[in-house]
């Protein structure tokens, strides 16, 4: 049996620092094994219940967009234009109290720190351009510790 012909076409790499809050569009980024680096390593805390703020308890984050800085620090850019990294500007906004939270240390280290393992396809693993269900772009065949796309 032969393998079908495929090829898998990246047009477009987004990574999102803050959870529920746009993203950013990157030229490059390191890939590990649970997703790009920095990618959700961010969320904005309800002070007074302790919990990470999701789009469907408020809605506003999604106007938001958040990218990273040199030195893995976040700013969120406003609707109104404005850019901040400041948790009481977050309160205003938002009507509420909130903080801007980095993910925990070992949430981060899975993200960030931790060396990459080679990454295993999914078992039922189904190609999304000629729709077969074997591995035939071999989209998980390399085996370095880390890899960059570029």
């Amino acid at each position: 049996m032969t393998t079908p012909d495929c090829r898998l076409v990246v047009r477009e790499l987004w990574r999102y620092p803050v959870k529920s809050i746009g993203g950013e569009q990157l030229t490059g980024c390191d890939v590990y094994e649970t997703g790009f680096e920095g990618d959700r390593g961010w969320g904005v805390v309800d002070v007074a219940t302790g919990t990470v703020l999701t789009a469907r308890r408020a809605p506003e984050l999604l106007f938001a967009s958040a990218r990273l800085r040199d030195g893995g620090e976040v700013e969120i850019q406003l609707p109104d234009g404005q850019v901040t990294d400041s948790s009481a500007v977050l309160s205003a906004w938002l009507q509420r109290d909130v903080r801007l939270d980095r993910a925990s240390d070992e949430a981060v280290s899975t993200r960030t720190r931790e060396r990459p393992k080679a990454c295993r396809p999914p078992p039922l693993h189904q190609c999304l351009m000629c729709r077969t269900g074997m591995n035939c772009c071999q989209w998980c065949s390399w085996s370095t510790s880390s890899w960059r796309w570029s």
